[in-house]
């Protein structure tokens, strides 16, 4: 489980430097309100300068400061493909973070979780078909979990997804909607035109007890 996020290199506008690392200090010194009126007065700052190795939306989840987050990534400066220390894009490591019962036992982090990735949603502050280390996508990670299927029907709705990509272990998001026993993943995914039916869709199917032709496949 990972504890917190570390930056792999993001932010090279060199304007507004000034008002960039007060927005850190801002962040540090534990002023939610502080950041954010500088956001909105600072109107080209760089919402993703790094700065001692962080950009302000990682800061912003790791200090509980939910309205700064949303600001930030509503930004026009945010850059949709900042990644963690892991290789994963800001919405996959919340969608872990969200599908982990170590963390989501706690109804007011859950609840708080659900609403960062809402609002990413919201200001499609993200890239549906980037990958992370393991060649997933955040489709691929939804699909295996029954927790978050308004999650997968939200990116099923996105004109650019790309629901037939494959991770390093040769894995569709079919495949692991399978593999999980995700049956209301795989209802939604059959709906889908260009879903693509590989052979391991259906050997897993058939170690899962699953009979596929039920959903048309």
């Amino acid at each position: 489980m990972k504890k917190g996020f570390s930056l792999k290199g993001i932010g090279n506008v060199e304007k507004n430097v000034d008002s960039c690392i007060q927005l850190h200090k801002l962040i540090d010194s534990g002023d939610e309100q502080g950041a954010i009126n500088l956001i909105n007065s600072e109107r080209g700052i760089d919402v993703s300068y790094e700065y001692n190795q962080r950009i302000p939306v990682f800061s912003a989840i790791n200090s509980n400061m939910y309205d700064l987050f949303e600001v930030i990534v509503a930004h026009p400066t945010y850059d949709i493909n900042v990644e963690d220390g892991f290789g994963e894009s800001l919405l996959e490591s919340l969608i872990y973070m969200y599908a982990s019962d170590e963390i989501t036992s706690d109804p007011t982090q859950n609840s708080a979780l659900e609403r960062m990735i809402k609002a990413i949603l919201k200001y499609n502050a993200y890239n549906v078909n980037a990958k992370d280390l393991n060649e997933d996508t955040a489709l691929i990670i939804s699909c295996e979990f029954k927790k978050l299927n308004w999650l997968t029907k939200e990116f099923l709705l996105n004109k650019d997804i790309d629901i037939n990509v494959i991770n390093d272990a040769e894995c569709s998001a079919l495949t692991e909607a399978i593999r999980y026993k995700n049956l209301e993943a795989i209802k939604m995914l059959y709906k889908m035109r260009n879903l693509v039916v590989r052979d391991i869709d259906w050997e897993e199917a058939k170690k899962a007890n699953i009979d596929l032709s039920k959903y048309g496949l």
